[in-house]
């Protein structure tokens, strides 16, 4: 008979998971009222009334841990999710498999919003929809297809009012690389071809084995290119199973089985230019602004106690 203090390692992380479903804060959110007079005082002086948070998904992996931490920025299980599927020929199957990762945790207000052309992207019934979401959840598939979609006027503007009022903004494969200052169109031996992204976060997002086997240099080189004369942005890659949640467009905390890596370029003249990276495990923060690790929890009481 296995010991009680071993179960724990059998059946790995289900009660802390189990307890997160049950136990989560709750998080105030602005009303769509609230949005519409604009970001308010609170916003300025870094209260619950500024820009939203996103969540960068790596891989293709969304792990129960990820989504119950996305429910938690979102508000709990009362919140309002919008699953807007990934751009493929399987839209409707991915859509649902979406959906099912948040509803299995009590989340019951799910829709998806088969936001997959152009034209469906200029439904007023499906953009009201998205605008009244807490928690926008975004799929993959490729990402110049649904930059064209999330462009469409009345959906950008949506989006942007979700992610203002303080929503969360999530995305995985395609559906993250969107959210960022640029996106990687297209990737070859020559390098990396970058496009206007929506511009939620200061960064760019890169393939994780890119940044790590020493190709993010001339990735990053080409994004510098593409922004000349704008400010720089971190490029970042981000494991299977992990993801990066940004808070305030700038807070960054890594949470699941992997690491995020963020590149950012130091000082030489160099071309490519010379960088310097940040490896970030779960638990670990970041400012995206600022360019430097964050303490991890407990790493100043240990500092203190030292």
């Amino acid at each position: 008979m296995t010991p009680w203090w071993q179960l724990g390692e059998a059946v790995g992380d289900l009660p802390r998971l189990l307890l997160q479903a049950i136990l989560f804060p709750e998080r105030r959110r602005r009303s769509a009222a609230e949005a519409e007079e604009g970001p308010g005082e609170e916003a300025s002086e870094g209260g619950d009334g500024g820009p939203g948070t996103a969540v960068i998904i790596g891989g293709t992996s969304l792990t129960d841990e990820i989504v119950l931490e996305t429910i938690r920025q979102a508000g709990g299980r009362g919140a309002r999710v919008a699953v807007v599927p990934s751009v493929s020929l399987d839209c409707t199957r991915s859509g649902e498999r979406y959906a099912r990762s948040f509803r299995r945790f009590g989340v019951t207000n799910v829709e998806i919003l088969d936001l997959v052309t152009r034209e469906r992207a200029a439904s007023e019934e499906l953009v009201r929809s998205l605008a009244a979401a807490d928690l926008v959840f975004l799929g993959g598939g490729r990402e110049t297809l649904l930059l064209r979609i999330l462009r469409t006027p009345p959906v950008q503007r949506a989006l942007l009012q979700v992610y203002r009022r303080g929503g969360v903004v999530a995305g995985i494969g395609a559906g993250a690389a969107v959210l960022g200052a640029a996106v990687a169109v297209s990737r070859d031996e020559e390098g990396v071809t970058w496009e206007e992204g929506l511009n939620l976060l200061p960064l760019a997002l890169l393939d994780r084995e890119r940044v790590q086997f020493g190709q993010a240099g001339s990735a990053f080189y080409a994004l510098a290119a593409s922004r000349k004369g704008r400010s720089p942005v971190a490029a970042v890659g981000v494991d299977d199973g992990t993801a990066l949640i940004v808070e305030r467009g700038r807070q960054a905390y890594v949470v699941g089985s992997g690491a995020a890596i963020v590149a950012l370029p130091c000082e030489g003249n160099g071309s490519p230019p010379r960088l310097m990276l940040h490896v970030l495990p779960a638990g670990y923060a970041y400012d995206l602004v600022q360019g430097r690790r964050l303490a991890a929890p407990g790493e100043e009481q240990l500092r203190a106690a030292r």
